[in-house]
C-alpha cells in the first residue's frame, strides 16, 4: 500500500488510542505535527540507500523527531527517533515498535514519565 500523509495519520491516531497512560498520551500529543515526509539515508545500506521516513513528531529542544519507516527496521520497529538537523535514520537502538516506546525513549516523554 502506497504511504500518504492520510494513512500514516491513521497509524499515529491507532498508536494513541492504544496508549493508556493519559498522561503520557498528552504529553506526547503537544509534539505531535502533520505527517511530514523526509527521504533519509539507511545508515546501514550502501552509500546513497535513502528510504521514506514520515515524521508525526518534532522536540525541538532536543533536535530530535519521531519518525515512522516501513523500511530499515520497520516492519518490526517502524517508529525512530531521528535528528532533525540530520538526513539519516539513526542507529537500531532508536527505532522501537511503537509510537509510545519511541516518545517514553525521547528525553520530553522521559519527563513525562517520570511525574
Amino acid at each position: 500500500m502506497e504511504q500518504t500523509a492520510a494513512t500514516i495519520q491513521h497509524l499515529v491516531d491507532e498508536q494513541l488510542a492504544s496508549i493508556a497512560d493519559a498522561e503520557m498520551r498528552e504529553a506526547l500529543l503537544r509534539f505531535l505535527i502533520a505527517p511530514e515526509c523526509q527521504h533519509r539515508n539507511w545508515d546501514y545500506g550502501h552509500n546513497g540507500e535513502r528510504y521514506p521516513c514520515w515524521l508525526v513528531a518534532r522536540l525541538p529542544a532536543t533536535d530530535t523527531a519521531i519518525a515512522y519507516c516501513e523500511h530499515g527496521f520497520g516492519p518490526d520497529f517502524p517508529w525512530g527517533i531521528v535528528a532533525l538537523s540530520g538526513e539519516w535514520m539513526g542507529p537500531d537502538g532508536a527505532w522501537h515498535v511503537s509510537l509510545e516506546r519511541a516518545f517514553r525513549n525521547t528525553r520530553e516523554g522521559a519527563r513525562s514519565h517520570a511525574r
